[in-house]
């Protein structure tokens, strides 16, 4: 269930402690510190193990460039329909045969805010 640990873990990905302070100058040309700051934490999670679990090179090949995934990823339209297949197939697998109204929903939420970032992403390639 790799969307699914993507998204448990995600929390992980950087601990607060971790964080760098936000710069005042910009680390990438053409945006401002702050802007600059979360697109290297973005191609930092896209680079995680779990994001590369989620997203292994042979399934997702348009996705990379030189190896990584950039921050925002360019390709990741053409593979909605396969990430959303492979949401459905989790969900499916996180459901007992006959689950009560509150589990669907809670299994919804979780799967729904996944969708919304990815939605996000594809917002900036725009």
């Amino acid at each position: 269930m790799p969307f699914l640990d993507l998204l448990r873990e995600a929390h992980e990905f950087m601990p607060p402690t971790k964080h760098p302070p936000l710069r005042p100058d910009p680390r990438i040309p053409a945006f401002a510190g702050t802007d600059a700051e979360l697109l290297a934490h973005l191609e930092q999670f896209f680079n995680t193990l779990r994001a590369r679990a989620a997203f292994p090179p042979t399934k997702f090949p348009n996705l990379y460039r030189d190896g990584r995934i950039p921050p925002i990823p360019t390709a990741l339209a053409e593979y909605r329909p396969l990430i959303r297949a492979g949401i459905a197939a989790e969900k499916r697998l996180l459901l007992p045969a006959n689950p009560d109204e509150e589990a669907i929903e809670a299994v919804d939420d979780v799967f729904e805010k996944l969708e919304r970032f990815f939605a996000a992403i594809e917002v900036f390639q725009e």
